[in-house]
């Protein structure tokens, strides 16, 4: 059985993966992991609704293909998926 669809990234982890961490990093290079992290925390809350809007519809978008995804994966799988929890759960 294929592995099931991986779930969408929302709207602040598309804008943290594609720009907000790498240009973090740049401007901070000594920063520690949890400086990074609450700095990208700080820049996000502080971002204009306009550029987060921009974030946001890049992750409906992701959140609708991954829901036709697993639609897919549910009604081709779900049989296997079903016989192979029944099988892990009479294992143990």
């Amino acid at each position: 059985m294929p592995p099931r669809p991986k779930r969408s990234a929302s709207s602040f982890m598309l804008w943290l993966n594609t720009k907000g961490r790498g240009y973090i990093k740049q401007q901070h290079p000594g920063y520690s992991i949890t400086q990074v992290g609450r700095r990208e925390e700080e820049i996000w809350r502080k971002m204009g609704e306009n550029e987060k809007d921009k974030w946001k519809s890049q992750a409906s978008l992701a959140m609708i293909n991954y829901k036709r995804k697993m639609g897919i994966f549910i009604s081709k799988y779900r049989r296997l998926h079903y016989q192979y929890s029944k099988s892990q759960f009479n294992v143990q």
